[in-house]
């Protein structure tokens, strides 16, 4: 189902990110601080366009947030590392679909451009009381497989991370 929503999006290969209603998300987009020096990078809402970022929802010059859509979008990042991956906060349904992070790299026809597919799904992700979590009474040998669980969320609970040739 989602590849198909990328295939409307995009043409390459899409990173799509899965969340629910009122979560923290973050969009990776990182670049060579170390070989560039910090740069200029925008976010926007679609494909990213020819220059700039259409529907520009965060722009940094440098390591200066210069333009922001909304209080929920912010950099967390270590913005001197390269690291200036989208957080998005209190996440909605509206938040869905295509993003593009493009970093600014000086010369002709070589910023570097990524596309992110975002999911945000109605509900909010039910947790579960740690004291409700089964464990085992005793603890196997180290060379025994065992099943392992994921502390704070129901078991079955899944987070996709996919990337599809859409």
């Amino acid at each position: 189902c989602v590849c198909v929503c990328c295939v409307a999006w995009c043409a390459w290969v899409c990173l799509t990110i899965q969340g629910y209603v009122g979560d923290v998300v973050t969009l990776t987009c990182k670049y060579d601080a170390r070989h560039y020096g910090t740069l200029s990078v925008c976010w926007g809402r679609g494909h990213i366009p020819n220059s700039g970022c259409g529907n520009e929802v965060l722009r940094t010059e440098g390591v200066k947030v210069t333009h922001r859509a909304s209080v929920r979008y912010n950099l967390q990042g270590d913005l001197r590392a390269g690291d200036v991956s989208l957080t998005i906060t209190q996440a909605q349904v509206k938040d869905s679909g295509l993003y593009g992070c493009r970093v600014d790299i000086p010369g002709w026809f070589n910023d570097q451009k990524h596309h992110l597919a975002l999911v945000i799904k109605p509900g909010e992700r039910t947790i579960v009381p740690f004291e409700s979590i089964s464990a085992h009474e005793t603890t196997p040998e180290p060379w025994i497989p065992r099943e392992s669980t994921t502390v704070g969320y129901p078991k079955g609970t899944t987070f996709t991370i996919a990337i599809s040739l859409c």
